[in-house]
């Protein structure tokens, strides 16, 4: 496995805030989102990074309170920082540190690509389970 550079979450960080892909999608996931977006609206961000989307939803009033996790300790850190009030954990999407039916949205962003195929579904799963609507009797 290579080794990740330094200052790689800092650089991160710069690029989603500037670059006009990064805000045009943000813009589109929050178009696509309006209608589960409600007043006193839980966000889960699944794969948070360094809070950009976090961030951007608060600022955006598309959610009361957010959370997100992240596999790495270098990106919740830095998440911290941008997104104080927000609920942060390192965790897997696999196993999500979160009770039954916590969150009305959730969101993972350039996520699922970087799972082994074998866990694509447990991560399913686990958004299900966490999700209001969508948690299992």
């Amino acid at each position: 496995m290579k080794e990740i550079p330094p200052d790689y979450y800092v650089r991160m960080h710069a690029v989603e805030e500037r670059h006009w892909w990064h805000r045009g999608m943000r813009e589109l996931e929050l178009a696509l989102l309006r209608e589960r977006l409600r007043p006193g609206a839980r966000l889960l961000d699944a794969g948070c990074g360094t809070g950009g989307f976090l961030r951007f939803a608060l600022d955006a009033g598309a959610a009361e309170t957010v959370a997100g996790v992240d596999v790495s300790a270098e990106a919740i850190a830095l998440a911290r920082e941008h997104v104080p009030e927000a609920e942060l954990a390192v965790a897997s999407v696999t196993r999500l540190p979160f009770p039954d039916a916590s969150f009305d949205v959730a969101v993972l962003n350039d996520v699922l690509q970087h799972l082994p195929e074998e866990e694509v579904g447990l991560a399913l799963t686990e958004l299900r389970r966490v999700l209001r609507c969508l948690a299992s009797p």
